[in-house]
């Protein structure tokens, strides 16, 4: 009997293999901010360079180890308004405080604006927070993409994945000038796809394997960005220059498209190997880590929230003023930890307005639902 307990109290907790991953996330999310919102003008030797370049590629990789998660959980769940509710009702009050707090201190001379405030309360409707809103239009489409999902077959999904890898990811990586329009809701929900087809196929690395795969990714997008900076040096009518230029990568994203541009398959391959990886491993239940992976979803809204998020790593850190390679990138580390931290702080400080506002949402989208049908 006592067994039995136990095995039903683990089924209702957070698997902490999944939220290890999610604080995981959030954080290489956090740390690729830190590196493109700083204005390193000074010091930058290539060892900081190619470190620099692995936190802008980390920063793409936990965003799709954030969405790839959603699809392992939901590949035999249901959309429900729900949770849609509490997403959209989070990412509102964090848009409002983190506003407040702007005019509170006039951080950069900004202003109290009734019109901008009026677009912080709908943050996801005005793209405040471009992943959000990403997110949520894709789980609009759920009830129609859970159902086909669930009844694919084990060839049918893999040939989905395959011939939607071409799509998304290497057809504008190639071709970047004619490529497909690139769509934000349209690549989560290939990412979703695939997490979902990990959990309904049981896909495993071995971690070993997986975790030296996702290096080997890593390193290969840092000597790719490389290669491509010393082929933009070079004069226009050499053949390497032409050759990229073909391609369309002597403009727009330019050197860093491998690890930048965000249908580059390097940061999806990373992010695969990193989630089987993990997800191969016994599963385990900690509370800490669940706690952590619980909150986390706030360090991301609090540090882009719009208006603050320029000032606090061009004005307040600026860790620019850091200097030699190792201190700036140990630097950046703990920056981006802190600000992970202070907004798993403000997410469970925050966490009961968002709730309140979460459940009138909830109710009023579920009675407008129920109005049309």
């Amino acid at each position: 009997e006592r067994v039995t307990v136990m095995e039903k109290t683990k089924k209702q907790m957070r698997i902490s293999n999944i939220e290890l991953l999610r604080f995981f996330s959030i954080l290489l999310v956090v740390l690729h901010h830190v590196a493109i919102h700083t204005n390193w003008i000074n010091g930058n030797s290539d060892a900081f360079l190619a470190f620099k370049f692995l936190m802008i590629l980390g920063g793409k990789v936990g965003v799709d180890l954030f969405v790839i998660i959603s699809g392992y959980l939901l590949i035999n769940s249901r959309a429900k308004v729900s949770s849609l509710s509490r997403t959209i009702a989070e990412t509102a009050v964090f848009s409002i405080v983190m506003y407040l707090f702007v005019i509170i201190f006039n951080i950069n001379g900004n202003a109290f604006s009734f019109s901008y405030l009026i677009k912080r309360i709908f943050p996801v409707a005005f793209n405040d927070y471009w992943f959000v809103t990403a997110y949520v239009l894709m789980y609009l489409f759920l009830p129609l993409i859970l159902p086909t999902l669930k009844s694919m077959s084990r060839d049918t999904y893999r040939y989905t994945l395959i011939i939607g890898f071409v799509v998304v990811f290497i057809w504008p990586l190639i071709w970047l000038k004619n490529g497909m329009n690139f769509s934000y809701p349209v690549f989560f929900v290939y990412l979703f796809t695939l997490g979902g087809g990990i959990k309904k196929f049981d896909i495993k690395i071995k971690p070993s394997i997986g975790i030296g795969l996702a290096t080997l990714f890593s390193v290969l997008g840092v000597i790719a960005t490389f290669l491509i900076r010393n082929g933009l040096s070079l004069p226009h009518n050499r053949i390497i220059f032409k050759i990229l230029d073909f391609f369309g990568w002597t403009t727009g994203w330019r050197e860093n498209i491998f690890i930048w541009f965000d249908a580059s398959p390097l940061p999806l391959l990373i992010a695969f190997c990193l989630f089987t990886s993990i997800m191969s491993l016994p599963y385990f239940y900690n509370n800490m880590i669940n706690y952590f992976g619980k909150h986390v979803f706030g360090a991301y809204l609090f540090q882009s929230a719009p208006l603050f998020s320029p000032w606090i790593y061009q004005t307040f850190i600026d860790l620019n003023r850091v200097h030699g390679t190792i201190l700036r990138v140990g630097t950046a580390i703990a920056v981006a930890i802190v600000l992970t931290f202070i907004g798993i702080i403000l997410h469970t400080v925050l966490a009961p307005v968002a709730k309140k506002y979460s459940q009138l949402l909830s109710r009023f989208l579920t009675y407008k639902i129920n109005k049309e049908v």
